[in-house]
């Protein structure tokens, strides 16, 4: 599903330029509408440094927009690269418009689709795993096992026992994929409560960044606030009290505590 993989020379298409001719844009920015392109477009069509894959045929781009996957067509998965932007990592925001739709009175649409940010490779023609991170993915789910975050729309609740349908920010450190479902700031005290879908018995520890771009330009200067945060069942909660001057930005991420 659609997946932003920050890279250094972002492009964009003139209004008034053919389709076929690239115009160097911002520097922090990249912009498509779709328009003009004709149906079936996808791979590297759009010629902006950008790239467009589906496991199907149909999804692609049609009627001026981007077509991701279609109501009757089971078990596909669609990624879509934008070229990356510098500086990304101390900050950005991405404005897009999504449109979900089913056949009425059918079931709701499933699954969902995410919006990912990270070292997500290069799509690879020759990787017969539709799932993998350098095809097309895992859809609501992110990018599996690769470093990145990712914000998920997930249609469709699996297991009604560990709900996850809904809105959430998921992130994968190092092979970890866990989902924070919800960031809480009290802005008299600007302590910040953080839940995230868990796993009973387990214990887990959070980290917080200021800024993602010191240290390791993938990990970020991530600090350790808590490394033995037991679980609360299905759903843990953690509050952060040592932001007493209310930081502008602050990154966080859950880890499981690997036993010794």
């Amino acid at each position: 599903m659609p997946s932003a993989s920050p890279p250094s020379k972002p492009r964009t298409l003139s209004q008034d330029a053919p389709k076929s001719e690239i115009i160097t844009s911002s520097a922090v920015r990249y912009e498509q509408d779709f328009d003009g392109f004709p149906n079936g477009t996808n791979g590297s069509g759009l010629f902006d440094g950008s790239d467009f894959h589906s496991s199907a045929n149909k999804p692609s781009i049609t009627n001026d927009e981007l077509v991701l996957t279609l109501d009757g067509d089971f078990g596909t998965a669609t990624s879509f690269r934008i070229p990356g932007i510098t500086g990304s990592s101390s900050g950005w925001t991405a404005t897009f418009d999504v449109i979900l739709s089913d056949t009425p009175g059918d079931n709701l649409p499933a699954d969902g689709f995410s919006f990912s940010y990270g070292a997500i490779p290069a799509f690879n023609p020759g990787q017969v795993d539709q799932a993998a991170s350098d095809a097309n993915g895992q859809a609501e789910e992110g990018w599996g096992i690769l470093n990145h975050i990712s914000f998920e729309v997930d249609t469709w609740e699996n297991n009604p026992a560990a709900p996850e349908a809904g809105f959430s920010i998921g992130a994968n450190q190092d092979g970890a994929d866990l989902v924070i479902t919800e960031i809480d700031v009290n802005r008299t005290t600007n302590a910040v409560l953080l839940s995230w879908s868990s796993i009973p018995a387990k214990t887990y520890a959070v980290d917080v960044s200021t800024t993602l771009e010191e240290g390791d330009p993938l990990n970020g200067n991530w600090g350790e606030i808590n490394g033995n945060v037991a679980s609360g069942g299905n759903l843990t909660t953690f509050t952060d009290n040592n932001n007493p001057n209310g930081a502008a930005k602050r990154f966080y991420r859950v880890r499981e505590v690997t036993a010794p």
